[in-house]
């Protein structure tokens, strides 16, 4: 129904934001990665899915299309919801969670809060040949930038994923010194 929606955000809470698009107010649920990359008063695109339930309409919004579908490729699965969906990709960036599929990393998986074994199992098993992985270089460079630099995952992964979708090219030095300047910002 909708694929994208583009407007200001005019507040943040708790895992959603609010978007203003002409006057209308939507409440928006996002991840994480979403979450902490957006700033109030800044007008942005989000790519959305609309998703009606017993309880309402929930709109669900992503800043890139990677995350949006892996959210619908997550949904696919048995046992796992639009809320479970977004718990994971809230825990892991796409590029993350690509490795997670890739090397069938199942106690990964179980650290989301509702995934068992069993459901982890069924997600790797269900997604290996839908999702490519992603590039070392951007999981060494997450893993200098918390485990060595002491920066936080949620600090980290809005920055890291701006930037290296902007130079995927740059080399990891590179990268990691672009990377300092903007978290020190």
């Amino acid at each position: 129904m909708f694929y994208a929606l583009e407007g200001k955000i005019t507040d943040k809470k708790n895992g959603f934001v609010v978007m203003n698009i002409c006057g209308i107010h939507f409440t928006i649920i996002v991840s994480l990665l979403t979450y902490f990359n957006l700033k109030l008063g800044e007008k942005v695109k989000l790519f959305v899915e609309l998703i009606a339930s017993e309880t309402g309409f929930r709109l669900y919004g992503f800043l890139n299309e990677e995350e949006k579908y892996l959210f619908n490729e997550l949904r696919k699965i048995s046992k796992i919801g639009a809320k479970t969906a977004i718990s994971i990709l809230s825990k892991f960036s796409p590029q993350e969670f690509k490795h997670i599929i890739a090397n069938k990393k199942v106690e990964q998986l179980i650290s989301v809060p509702g995934i068992g074994k069993k459901t982890a199992s069924a997600i790797i098993f269900e997604l290996s040949d839908k999702v490519l992985e992603t590039d070392e270089k951007l999981i060494e460079l997450l893993d200098v930038l918390t485990n060595s630099l002491g920066f936080s995952k949620h600090q980290v992964l809005p920055v890291l994923d701006k930037i290296y979708r902007q130079n995927p090219n740059l080399d990891t030095a590179e990268l990691i010194k672009i990377c300092l300047k903007n978290l020190r910002q």
